[in-house]
């Protein structure tokens, strides 16, 4: 499991935030303003990428390799997912399960897409690698969560 909470802070009223929409699998989420979480094993090439929208619609999807073997993720789930909107900060915190990743340490990235009223975009990362945005890149994958105990 995998607990997340997103905050964005600044001009709020800017943002184009997508219309509320039941819970559900949904493909690019990613084109209009999205929370997501890029989630790889340790030491191997393969990821898990969870798309999370303001709307409460979300996707997951598998990566043998940047950029390749795409695939619905099976078995991954997002749930709880909590958007709250107010004048000069929005939060989304949502929960997902990861069960093909291995109990080890997980190398992650944390990237958002915002999209302005004015339909410009902006891609927020922990880190950027060098060139155009790639958050796939595992040069975006600075954070790291350590195995719990005994797993």
């Amino acid at each position: 499991m995998l607990s997340l909470t997103y905050r964005v802070t600044g001009a709020i009223d800017n943002v184009l935030w997508p219309a509320s929409a039941e819970p559900a699998f949904t493909d690019e989420l990613w084109r209009h303003s999205c929370f997501e979480a890029f989630v790889g094993d340790e030491g191997t090439p393969r990821y898990v990428e969870l798309n999370i929208a303001p709307s409460t619609e979300w996707a997951a999807y598998d990566f043998d390799d940047h950029r390749t073997g795409m695939r619905r993720a099976s078995g991954v789930a997002v749930s709880g997912v909590v958007w709250q909107p107010a004048a000069d900060v929005a939060e989304l915190r949502a929960t997902a399960s990861l069960p093909g990743l291995a109990a080890a340490n997980w190398d992650v990235a944390l990237t958002t897409v915002i999209e302005e009223r004015d339909g410009t975009k902006s891609f927020w990362a922990l880190a950027h690698p060098a060139g155009p945005e790639d958050f796939h890149n595992r040069d975006c994958f600075t954070a790291r969560l350590a195995a719990p105990s005994g797993a």
